[in-house]
């Protein structure tokens, strides 16, 4: 505990000492003058060594170019970029999740950098220009990715060892495998709650599998997320029957969780420190937890406590992987006087030598192909999280306050504080949908996938 509250502390304060004053206004110089400065933007206390070096050596090779950084905490991030764009004040390189960067475009916020992709650059990345397609929007690329970032089941192995449990293979190993700590009177999975916590996620896994198994995933219009639901609509009403109950019967089921015991009963009043402590105490043997938190949680452990890791499994008999995450990345600013050295100062970040380093030094998984992990956590990480971005859903819409407020309720819901049914819920959700869609001008697609007969034991 002291190890972990240490790390935080020390994070906190790295965060307050940036001062974020005049920190996005544009550089300004004379035309004779001998350099510039690019303001860079980034989300990683944590990580400030390690980036603070890269943007002195980057400094070093181009000495007319000064780096100049800011540090906002992640869940800032959009409001302070929302701020910078009213203000004028976009910084030269700023960090936007790759998956993420589509909303920005539409607001013509970063660069288009396809121009500047050239085939040596899109070579460098981890399956090529498949990486990149996460950052395109209309067909041009607004983002560069830096490294993965996902959810992943982190596990305390001397634990298992003692006891004897193995790594679950499939949804009903991982629910037997819950089942069986219980028992010992151990809550299984630290996890933590409200909107934007990571129990939520969970459903958002077990849909994932279902759609695998009916084949909606393969519905070329599946990744805006406007696949008319399974429901009946009536024009006065809204959407006011479910036909198809699958969802219905995932967020029973995740909810179970809770009331079996498998995660902590206050899940909805704990944080991410709150859920990293469990962990760190030995309180809870696993954590649903971001990949790049294993640094912090290591700290925090003795160090005769080894950490494993798996990616949360599908329903037994199917083949197919899905893995929670997406990828931490940079734009550039679209207002920017200074294009070229601030998509120099981005390719540097994906440089072999850069990502190499980084890894090294923060247990990441980066982007560059030719990073070694020689690290055995490390490695065992980079290989569940292969599938990183496959099946991702950007939808073409923004669901605003419709979506904030769906958030809200299946939070509710599963904390046990959602005063309808399940069924209830998801009702409540599709409509909300809906009216976002039409809020954008736009309505639900009618499915065109061969939809398959799928087993769906799984789901009890």
């Amino acid at each position: 505990m002291k190890k972990f509250m240490n790390v935080m502390i020390l994070t906190l304060i790295a965060v307050f000492m940036v001062s974020c004053g005049d920190a996005f206004r544009n550089p300004s110089r004379d035309d004779g003058g001998d350099s510039i400065t690019l303001r860079f933007l980034h989300i990683w206390p944590e990580h400030q060594e390690s980036l603070n070096k890269i943007a002195n050596d980057f400094t070093i090779l181009n000495p007319d170019i000064i780096i100049e950084t800011t540090i906002v905490p992640f869940n800032e991030v959009d409001t302070v970029l929302n701020s910078a764009v009213y203000g004028g004040t976009v910084p030269d390189v700023f960090f936007q999740w790759t998956h993420q960067i589509d909303s920005w475009a539409r607001d013509g916020v970063p660069l288009d950098l396809t121009p500047y992709l050239d085939a040596e650059w899109i070579n460098e990345f981890t399956n090529g220009e498949d990486l990149l397609e996460m950052g395109r929007y209309e067909g041009d690329i607004y983002n560069i990715p830096f490294r993965s970032t996902g959810f992943l089941v982190l596990y305390n192995k001397t634990f298992f060892e003692q006891n004897g449990y193995n790594v679950p293979e499939s949804i009903q190993e991982f629910d037997q495998l819950m089942q069986q700590m219980t028992v010992q009177g151990i809550v299984p999975l630290s996890v933590y709650g409200s909107v934007g916590g990571t129990f939520s996620q969970i459903v958002d896994v077990y849909n994932k599998y279902r759609d695998i198994q009916t084949g909606a995933v393969t519905d070329p219009n599946y990744i805006t997320a406007r696949l008319m639901p399974d429901a009946v609509y009536s024009t006065q009403n809204g959407f006011t029957q479910i036909i198809d109950d699958s969802s219905v019967r995932i967020l029973q089921k995740v909810k179970g969780y809770r009331d079996r015991g498998y995660v902590p009963q206050a899940v909805n009043g704990m944080g991410r420190e709150d859920a990293m402590n469990r962990f760190i105490d030995q309180r809870s043997p696993m954590i649903l937890a971001n990949n790049n938190e294993l640094g912090i949680l290591r700290q925090g452990l003795p160090d005769n406590v080894e950490i494993g890791a798996f990616a949360i499994p599908g329903p037994a008999g199917v083949e197919e992987r899905y893995f929670f995450g997406g990828l931490d990345g940079f734009s550039v600013s679209s207002a920017t006087r200074y294009p070229a050295e601030a998509v120099a100062f981005v390719k540097y970040l994906t440089s072999l030598s850069v990502q190499q380093a980084f890894s090294d030094s923060e247990k990441s998984i980066m982007v560059n192909k030719g990073v070694v992990y020689t690290d055995p956590q490390q490695s065992m990480i980079a290989e569940e999280m292969a599938d990183v971005g496959k099946y991702i859903v950007k939808p073409d819409y923004q669901a605003g306050q419709y979506g904030d407020l769906s958030a809200s309720a299946m939070a509710n819901y599963l904390g046990g504080t959602y005063s309808g049914s399940a069924n209830d819920l998801m009702l409540y959700m599709i409509n909300n949908a809906d009216k976002a869609l039409k809020d954008a001008g736009l309505t639900f697609i009618e499915p065109v996938y061969d939809r398959q007969t799928w087993d769906d034991s799984w789901l009890d």
